[in-house]
């Protein structure tokens, strides 16, 4: 009984998938002056497939988008869907994520 479980163990261990890094996108905004503003940017953001969170810095006038790997939001989409929202684009940074 005991080296089944044993075996066992062993391939999961060495069948575990290696996690790609996913992506974060630091994009900075003139506009986002309340709530609304960015629920409106946080809808937008997430029609995006692969969009795994967004997070909204009021103050900072920045949002911080993670996607997955493989998906890259390129400043023209960007720029797009925050006009859409009634945002004006500034510029954005990205950083894959380890």
């Amino acid at each position: 009984m005991k080296k089944p479980m044993a075996t066992t163990i062993l391939f999961l261990a060495i069948a575990t998938p290696v996690f790609a890094a996913d992506t974060i996108y630091h994009v900075f905004a003139d506009g986002l002056a309340c709530r609304y503003c960015a629920l409106g940017v946080d809808k937008q953001l997430r029609k995006i497939n692969g969009v795994k969170w967004v997070d909204i810095h009021l103050e900072r006038g920045m949002v911080n988008v993670r996607v997955a790997e493989g998906v890259e939001l390129t400043e023209a989409r960007i720029k797009a869907l925050l006009e859409n929202a009634g945002v004006t684009f500034r510029r954005m940074e990205h950083h894959p994520t380890r």
